[in-house]
């Protein structure tokens, strides 16, 4: 094996099939199988979740999805017209997008990974907390508006707790001195 141009190369392959360069396995991983981790694993799992079901609903029924949000009996995207297909569609791509990297990063477990999926998930959900924090639905009950805009809340909290927790822990099989 070699370096040639920054890439790592097998004796015998051409520079075409040349594989990119890579840190030994547990170099940037998170440290798997402490509390540390499970609360990790946890707390991505539970902004997955919330992500996934809103972006696969909004985006695969979209119609239902704004009159039925969030199930229940409660209806918070209708409390809120005009419906707008192309709206509700995209928003729901975007909760979808998220959530999915928010998987990987449970899958995968790598701490740059890991940052980018809270670092976006806050970048998505904080304005969204923001706005219906600022600008509660007239109709919504006072209920409704609390379990809502608190929910964004604490979607973002803990966001920033898991974001605190992975950046502070060393990167496994490196000693801090």
């Amino acid at each position: 094996m070699s370096l040639s141009g920054g890439f790592a190369t097998i004796s015998g392959t051409s520079p075409g099939l040349a594989r990119s360069p890579r840190l030994p396995p547990a170099a940037g991983a998170c440290d798997r199988g402490k509390p540390t981790d499970r609360l990790l694993v946890v707390g991505l799992l539970y902004l997955a979740a919330a992500d996934l079901v809103v972006g696969v609903w909004a985006t695969v029924d979209p119609a239902g999805w704004y009159r039925n949000f969030p199930g229940f009996a409660r209806h918070w995207a209708a409390a809120e017209p005009p419906y707008n297909h192309h709206l509700v569609t995209d928003a729901g791509a975007g909760f979808l997008g998220i959530g999915v990297v928010l998987v990987l990063a449970v899958a995968w477990r790598e701490r740059h990974l890991v940052q980018a999926a809270l670092l976006g998930s806050l970048a998505h959900d904080l304005p969204h907390f923001l706005y219906h924090l600022l600008h509660p639905a007239r109709t919504l009950s006072t209920t409704d508006k609390m379990m809502s805009t608190g929910g964004l809340g604490v979607g973002c909290l803990v966001a920033v707790a898991l974001l605190v927790l992975v950046t502070r822990q060393p990167p496994a099989g490196i000693v801090r001195a």
